[in-house]
């Protein structure tokens, strides 16, 4: 089973997932990176905190970003239009 790593980008700062999660495919990598979008999303509404550029990289086990899941995405609704780096 593919393992993953859901960073999370805010500009230059990178906070980084060291224990990541093992994901049957890349639609379930990209379901839990678009349910921690909402968790964070939800945190930050609750501050008062806007979040534009926050996103999410999704990484294989070598470190390479496989996609990017945009915190304002998943907040207006454009779910599938992720971007995807395969």
């Amino acid at each position: 089973m593919p393992h993953y790593y859901f960073h999370i980008r805010d500009g230059e700062h990178l906070v980084v997932d060291d224990e990541g999660l093992c994901c049957d495919d890349m639609d379930a990598a990209r379901f839990e990176a678009r349910a921690s979008a909402r968790d964070l999303l939800a945190q930050e509404i609750r501050h008062g905190v806007t979040p534009d550029g926050r996103k999410i990289e999704i990484t294989d086990r070598d470190g390479a970003v496989v996609e990017t899941v945009a915190l304002r995405d998943v907040l207006y609704g454009y779910a599938q239009q992720s971007t995807a780096k395969h």
